[in-house]
Parts: C-alpha cells; sequence; structure tokens
C-alpha cells in the first residue's frame, strides 16, 4: 500500500505546479521554485486547486471511500500532529476500504 503522506506531498507539488504554469504564478524562493510556505495559499483558488488535485490523487490511488476519509482528516487533525496519527490513518485506510 502506498504511503498517504507521500502520495499527499507529491501530489501537492504537482498541483502547485499545475497552478503556476496554468491559471497564475506562485510566490517563488530565491532559487526560482515555487515557496510554498508563501502568505496567500489559503482560502483562496490555490486553496482550492490543492484541495480539488490531492482528493482526484487519494481517489485514483486508494479508492473514493478513503480519499473522503483522508479529506476529513485533513481539515481535522492539524498538520503537526500527522506522524503521532500515522498508525491511526493507515488503519483508517484499511477500514475504509471495506466499505
Amino acid at each position: 500500500m502506498s504511503n498517504p503522506i507521500t502520495v499527499r506531498d507529491k501530489a501537492l507539488a504537482e498541483a502547485y505546479e499545475l497552478y503556476d504554469s496554468e491559471i497564475g504564478p506562485l510566490p517563488k524562493t530565491a532559487a526560482g521554485k515555487i515557496d510554498t510556505f508563501a502568505k496567500g495559499y489559503e482560502d483562496n483558488q490555490v486553496d482550492a486547486v490543492r484541495h480539488a488535485y490531492v482528493s482526484g490523487v487519494f481517489a485514483m490511488e486508494f479508492g473514493a471511500s478513503t480519499a473522503a476519509v483522508l479529506g476529513w482528516i485533513n481539515e481535522y487533525i492539524p498538520a503537526g500532529a500527522l506522524p503521532k496519527v500515522d498508525a491511526w490513518i493507515f488503519g483508517t485506510i484499511a477500514w475504509a476500504r471495506e466499505i
């Protein structure tokens, strides 16, 4: 089974690249890479594209039910808490695949 954190991180990078090349320029670092920590990535078009893209990748990788559960996890578990709940996430994926 693919690691959902790894899948998420790759999908996030792809979503930012897609937005930057097809929709509008995103802030860059001094090295010319997309600055994923810049202000302006939440509660707007960038946020919507990111959520939709990652959800779509999750659905293709894990199925629609699991993608929905992972979306809920993303909304309700603080980002810094994820390393503490890896076992729970993988257990949830196993459960979602059964429904």
